[in-house]
């Protein structure tokens, strides 16, 4: 990043939006966070830095528009200080889980896009706050204050081939001023989805709709599955990868009925695209699911001293690590070697 303070940065920007406007055209907004996640002033005048950048954005194009992510403390107040809010959006991207609109009071008065991230990195889980997607939005349109800025409803993932019902119930959202009723909507998409309709498919999905895909505290991300994560005695408190966690917050033995349940629809849907697939990430899931269980039980035994559970919990930990790559073996939207063949 340069110096907005600094001499030659006009100049250098002049420079750097009429080379951009060469190798993909005319654009009217424009992405970027002077101090992402917190980042290091370093002393600088934010509000007349931010006023220089958007300054030399609105030289290359008068009606260019700034649009900044909500994200911790970002943008802080200072920054925006500096900006216009005429050409300026805040984008809360992850408002299904945190409310920075409301805990920044519309973000003093800037227009702001009510956003649902749902995925972090395209880390396979199945993950979606459902009824946090199908309500946020609509009490933001609402809320007294917020609502008179409130510029749209938008969706910021870091992953987009997974979970694909919380993506269509966000779309979907763009569209409403008034929150649906989850359970009738649940059964629709499922209808949708399918283009047919089967009383233990609906029965599974009002299930998935309580357990997987439910909101609740403190479950913010999909749980990776443990199978991915490195060797460890660190029982429930494992991950696997640095800003993940392996931790379930539903009900894991009602997830399994609603699992059975969906399988049973194999004889009459077993030929569709979409029920394959699910049918796939459900059982993937169900599988990560006994594998967590079977690991806590193992790192219990371990320090305990307890050899022979040990021995029984580590084998049926890896026979179910070669049930997850058999199954995932047999759909190309799941097999490695698609990746391999991309690269």
């Amino acid at each position: 990043m340069l110096d907005p303070l600094d001499s030659l940065f006009t100049e250098m920007a002049q420079v750097w939006y009429e080379e951009y406007e060469k190798l993909y055209g005319k654009a009217d907004y424009w992405g970027g966070d002077l101090f992402h996640e917190g980042g290091h002033t370093g002393g600088l005048d934010v509000a007349e830095a931010a006023r220089q950048v958007q300054g030399a954005m609105r030289t290359a194009n008068p009606e260019a528009v700034w649009m900044i992510q909500a994200w911790g403390e970002n943008p802080q107040g200072v920054l925006l200080k500096g900006l216009d809010p005429k050409h300026t959006i805040v984008v809360d991207i992850c408002a299904e889980y945190w409310s920075r609109w409301q805990e920044r009071g519309a973000f003093r008065g800037f227009p702001w896009i009510w956003a649902h991230l749902t995925n972090y990195g395209a880390n396979v889980g199945l993950h979606g706050r459902l009824q946090a997607i199908a309500e946020e939005p609509v009490r933001g349109l609402g809320d007294s204050v917020a609502g008179r800025w409130m510029a749209g409803v938008g969706t910021t993932p870091e992953g987009i081939e997974l979970n694909p019902v919380a993506f269509d119930l966000g779309f979907e959202m763009r569209w409403r001023d008034s929150v649906p009723d989850m359970g009738r909507w649940i059964a629709d998409y499922a209808h949708r989805r399918y283009g047919l309709a089967c009383p233990e498919v609906d029965s599974a999905w009002q299930i998935f709709l309580r357990t997987a895909y439910g909101t609740y505290d403190g479950s913010r991300r999909p749980s990776e599955s443990v199978f991915c994560a490195p060797p460890s005695l660190k029982g429930r408190n494992i991950t696997a990868s640095a800003w993940s966690q392996c931790r379930i917050y539903y009900d894991r033995d009602l997830f399994a009925r609603g699992v059975k349940l969906f399988l049973e629809a194999a004889p009459r849907f077993g030929g569709l695209e979409t029920y394959r697939y699910d049918a796939v990430d459900f059982v993937r899931q169900y599988l990560a699911d006994l594998g967590r269980e079977a690991y806590y039980g193992m790192t219990e035994a371990y320090k305990t001293g307890d050899r022979e559970g040990f021995d029984n919990l580590s084998a049926r930990f890896l026979g179910l690590i070669a049930d997850q790559d058999a199954l995932l073996s047999t759909h190309p939207m799941f097999d490695v070697s698609r990746w391999l063949d991309a690269a």
